[in-house]
């Protein structure tokens, strides 16, 4: 009984501690979670924005530098006496050269070429493009309605990795007649770098391309993920029509849960993606978490002591009154309980005592009625035997005497025989 009753108070105290503990302690953690997933939301987002803009930055770039390339006074001056009939090979060779100058110092470029005004490849720095005819690109037909820009981003199958084509036409200034387009293949492993070294990466945090296929483009996951890798996340499989709405937890291409912000850039045909586990975006609050369960772990020891002392303080009185109301059942009715307890167990305590006082008292009383009712029947029985002595002696006498009158009778009756025979 002790144990049990000590143990009902123990579950109960410690049950409503640990639920109220635990109710406040989810709602703590959840809050401050979805709290500082917003945080990392916007900071994201900030990041994904600034890194937009290093994107239409290094896009504009692209297109200044093969206008200066392409427009140079030795580029033009050559192409100006091709057109004028002149020795082609010799200045071909000459414009290969100097696009071979160009590109050597710029990290960012993979290939220069000029396309003549028919749509014929007549330099490159990869001279295995020469000859080739590009009339049917839509890059050369802008360039040839004198406009200058890029290209989306695509995947060249050539340099087996994602690019884009900047472009600008060349003109003859006197006449402003065509003389040609000159392209520029952009490096996107520059792009990776630059991405990378500007961009205050947190630990475990990711900023990448895709183009519309799914494959990497570029961004600081370079060193891990060959370009041109194509991969999806289960969560970004519509994002190549367009149709990536913002998302923002989902598991990467390692199959680890992640914090992203996604936007698909209609302008290049790629998404942008910025990304960090989950396990470190949340870090701070997995260590408040930590500290939560260590805390409550001690607290909920400390409390289960505590409450162990306040059950055994609550249920020694009732266990008391359990004991003594064994001995006064067994018959002890001295037997007093005492509890200090100042409360309804003291006042159950008074009453128990009280009760056993009259118990006793009645038994007292019953007792002594019990002596006198036998002293009482004790006369009563010496009075009856008397009696019953007298009666047996009177009965005796009263057989005697009508023995006799029987004898007497028969007497009288042999008597009377004889004297009628006589």
């Amino acid at each position: 009984m002790k144990l049990k009753l000590q143990a009902k108070l123990t579950v109960i105290f410690l049950g409503i501690f640990i639920s109220t503990f635990a109710l406040m302690g989810v709602i703590a953690y959840q809050g401050s979670k979805e709290s500082l997933k917003e945080c990392v939301l916007k900071q994201q987002h900030c990041r994904r924005k600034g890194v937009e803009g290093r994107l239409n930055s290094f896009c504009n770039e692209r297109q200044r530098d093969i206008r200066s390339k392409a427009t140079s006074i030795y580029i033009r001056g050559r192409l100006e006496r091709i057109e004028e009939g002149q020795a082609s090979d010799v200045l071909v060779r000459e414009i290969i050269m100097r696009l071979k100058q160009m590109i050597e110092g710029d990290p960012s470029a993979l290939e220069l070429f000029i396309i003549d005004i028919s749509g014929k490849v007549i330099a490159s720095t990869d001279e295995t493009q020469i000859g080739l005819d590009k009339s049917d690109r839509n890059y050369f037909s802008k360039g040839r309605d004198f406009i200058t820009g890029i290209t989306d981003i695509y995947y060249s199958p050539i340099f087996k990795q994602p690019t884009m084509l900047a472009f600008t036409p060349i003109i003859q200034l006197e006449t402003g007649k065509l003389l040609g387009v000159g392209v520029e293949r952009v490096n996107f492993k520059h792009l990776s770098d630059t991405i990378t070294n500007e961009c205050a990466l947190l630990k475990e945090e990711k900023i990448f391309l895709l183009d519309k296929e799914g494959r990497f483009v570029c961004g600081s996951i370079a060193s891990e993920v060959p370009f041109g890798k194509k991969f999806f996340s289960d969560s970004m499989k519509d994002y190549s029509s367009g149709n990536c709405k913002s998302i923002s937890r989902y598991k990467d291409y390692k199959g680890q849960m992640v914090i992203g912000n996604c936007n698909w850039l209609a302008d290049k045909q790629c998404m942008l993606v910025v990304e960090i586990s989950e396990k470190e975006a949340f870090k701070s609050i997995y260590k408040i978490r930590n500290w939560f369960f260590a805390v409550g772990f001690i607290v909920t020891l400390l409390i289960a002591v505590l409450v162990t002392m306040v059950a055994r303080h609550l249920s020694l009185p009732v266990i008391k009154l359990r004991e003594a109301a064994d001995k006064v059942a067994g018959g002890d009715l001295e037997i007093e309980v005492e509890v200090g307890t100042r409360d309804e167990i003291e006042a159950l305590a008074n009453s128990f005592n009280r009760m056993t006082k009259d118990l006793k008292s009645s038994r007292q009383k019953l007792e002594e009625w019990g002596r006198t009712l036998e002293q009482k029947i004790t006369k009563k029985t010496g009075e009856l035997q008397e009696k019953v002595e007298e009666l047996e002696k009177f009965n005796k006498v009263a057989v005697d005497r009508e023995l006799k009158m029987i004898a007497l009778k028969d007497e009288i009756e042999s008597l009377k025989k004889k004297l009628e025979g006589g």
